[in-house]
């Protein structure tokens, strides 16, 4: 309105129409995170799953995840060179997810990880709820710098950061990250970073329904159940409780 045009005539050319706006990803849900404990770990050391308060790393240290399950802690610190986290999947066979549930931040220099005894990269999830206010940018819940002298940091799991930006590689060298990364706020993939697609695979309960109530009785000893689920792929039987 108030406004003029002059050029070549428009004509056919005029196309109208409601712009293909791209889908957003869905983010994971929140978890609802135990407490915290009360034990800091400030060296070396294989942890079970259980409740923690905060790793402090100075450098040259190795903590070692023993076996699936929910580990919590408070918040991650590592600084100085070599520190290093193992995940150990036990046997191929253990079932189970490595669940780890950080209540403020993720900081880690020029760290390595890695696995034994099996796994995937996909059955590690991190979920990081800080705001990032404790690490160096003050604004990324996990924040990894890289390596140095050509040795590049790494980095293992897929990560939501529902309040806090991820920042992978500061500084020189490089870091190789394999997982996914999911953040509210902003991804900051920097120089020299390597990212391979290795998402946790977040899974539905699987169900079954037996259809509608049947009636045994002395001259109908025998019925048929209607079984259904819709849980894709599922198959299913039916026992009686006792005998």
């Amino acid at each position: 309105v108030g406004s003029t045009y002059t050029g070549p005539a428009i004509g056919a050319r005029n196309v109208t129409a409601n712009p293909s706006l791209p889908i957003m990803p869905v983010m994971p849900a929140n978890t609802v995170f135990p407490a915290a404990g009360t034990t800091d770990i400030t060296g070396s050391q294989t942890i079970t799953p259980g409740n923690y308060r905060n790793i402090t790393l100075n450098g040259n240290k190795t903590i070692t995840l023993s076996g699936p399950g929910v580990y919590v802690f408070n918040s991650i610190k590592s600084t100085g060179n070599s520190c290093s986290f193992v995940f150990d999947f036990k046997t191929p066979a253990t079932p189970g997810n490595f669940l780890i549930y950080v209540w403020r931040d993720v900081e880690l220099t020029k760290s390595q990880a890695s696995m034994i005894n099996g796994g995937s990269e996909s059955r590690i999830y991190w979920e990081i709820q800080g705001n990032g206010s404790t690490n160096s940018d003050l604004s990324s819940s996990l924040y990894i710098q890289n390596g140095s002298n050509g040795n590049p940091s790494a980095f293992i799991g897929s990560v939501w950061a529902p309040n806090g930006n991820i920042t992978i590689g500061a500084g020189t060298s490089a870091c190789n990250v394999k997982g996914a990364l999911w953040s509210n706020k902003q991804i900051n993939i920097n120089n020299a970073v390597s990212v391979t697609y290795a998402p946790f695979i977040f899974c539905t309960a699987p169900n079954a329904n037996a259809g509608p109530d049947k009636s045994l009785t002395c001259d109908f000893p025998t019925t048929t159940l209607n079984g259904s689920s819709s849980t894709p792929g599922a198959t299913f039987n039916w026992t009686t409780v006792n005998g």
